[in-house]
């Protein structure tokens, strides 16, 4: 029987898969993952390049190898070699296909894939395995998802932000088990799928540091990398100094500080980049503490948007869903903004103690990111053998403004470190 060797990109973003529609021949109207015939003399990655710009007029970054699939059709026997790609590009054109979408891995039986291209999504399917439950915790209950099967790699547990900011931003993140490592995240109690409100006395740093030993503990996670996004990196860095745990791969301390006078003082000097009408709003509120005019919850809309992030239509999925912040954790964690520490955490004084950190720790921040270079630095310089990671343009959440980079630095630094 003939064999035509092809190769197929299945292209990311975030965490849909683009899938398009044959428009010609006898499996017409069918759907598959865009590729073609490798010419003689070329590699797979090079024929994958190749064969989008033909079809899609797109650049794109071959990432991973993802599986070799061999089919029979009924005249002929494929051999098809499967690549993770990302697009290097905005732009799609569909000069071949007529029709294309982007699937969620809830809509990947949506549409009428290939034989052999659906063989393709078994693989991925299992690769995107997703697994949620709760950990009873203190009386209540601690919201986690894993996504990704065991294996040998030590897993990535994740410490979202705020307090109070759930795990949501952090599904972007999903296409790290493509590399056959567990993710793992948790919604911390007083906020998402672990809300709770009404206790103002629980949302200190003791709270959260015994629910991170809890969940360690629950899910069997003997040894583990932990990544902790700005309060998150905090509760890392208290953890790591506290509690000395074993069996911590490594940390990854993105866009966190150690010093809650220094993280105020950098958030002021920002504000001076602000517009002086936004600049007057937010004296005034510090001044008499009136946090809901109109002007200052304006100008601190500004803020973040300038500093923070942004969110409308183009945005992944998992920020433009409608979530269940914690508020109260929030206001009595941390205070009424980013600027004015006023809860629990405003005496969170850690970097005279930065070099009890054992760990390799990897400091993540962007060029215009609430975390300045000022505090990223007072990190990397207190912090035996870390390494820094600037991303040049990306503001204080640089895994989404940042996302290709931040991944790629992301699973070699994991995979240095296992």
């Amino acid at each position: 029987m003939k064999q035509i060797e092809v190769v197929a990109a299945i292209i990311r973003e975030g965490y849909k898969i683009f899938a398009t529609q044959r428009g010609y021949g006898e499996w017409k109207d069918w759907w598959e993952f865009p590729g073609g015939k490798m010419e003689a003399g070329e590699t797979p990655e090079e024929a994958l390049v190749r064969e989008i710009r033909e079809e899609l007029s797109a650049e794109i970054s071959v990432d991973e190898f993802l599986c070799t699939v061999e089919y029979d059709y009924p005249k002929f026997r494929l051999k098809m070699h499967c690549y993770l790609c990302s697009l290097l590009t905005e732009a799609l054109h569909l000069n071949e296909h007529e029709a294309a979408k982007w699937l969620t891995k809830e809509e990947l039986d949506s549409v009428k894939w290939l034989p052999a291209d659906l063989e393709v999504i078994d693989k991925i399917r299992r690769m995107y395995k997703i697994t949620e439950g709760y950990m009873p915790f203190m009386g209540y209950q601690t919201y986690y998802r894993i996504v990704g099967e065991p294996s040998e790699k030590a897993s990535l547990l994740l410490l979202h932000g705020g307090p109070g900011s759930t795990h949501n931003y952090f599904e972007v993140l999903d296409c790290i088990a493509d590399t056959g490592r567990q993710v793992i995240s948790y919604d911390q109690l007083g906020c998402g799928n672990s809300y709770l409100d009404g206790h103002p006395e629980l949302w200190t740093q003791k709270t959260w540091i015994d629910e991170l030993i809890a969940l360690r503990k629950h899910l069997h996670l003997d040894t583990v990398h932990i990544l902790g996004q700005s309060w998150g990196a905090m509760q890392a860095i208290a953890y790591a100094i506290d509690e000395k745990p074993t069996g911590i791969k490594s940390l990854i301390l993105s866009s966190g500080h150690a010093s809650s006078s220094l993280w105020a003082s950098e958030q002021h000097r920002l504000i001076k980049q602000l517009s002086e009408e936004d600049q007057e709003a937010i004296r005034q509120a510090e001044a008499t503490a009136q946090w809901d005019s109109p002007a200052y919850l304006r100008a601190n809309d500004h803020y973040f948007e300038q500093f923070v992030i942004s969110i409308d239509e183009h945005s992944p999925e998992c920020l433009r869903r409608p979530k269940r912040a914690g508020t109260e954790a929030y206001l009595y964690g941390w205070g009424p903004n980013e600027y004015q520490p006023l809860g629990s955490l405003k005496d969170f004084e850690y970097t005279d103690r930065l070099h009890l950190i054992s760990q390799p720790t990897l400091i993540c921040s962007g060029t215009r990111d609430i975390c300045t270079p000022v505090v990223a630095a007072s990190l990397y310089e207190h912090i035996p053998g870390s390494r820094w990671h600037l991303f040049r343009k990306a503001r204080h959440t640089c895994f989404v403004d940042a996302h290709e980079e931040y991944c790629k630095v992301l699973i070699d630094w994991l995979k240095e470190n296992d």
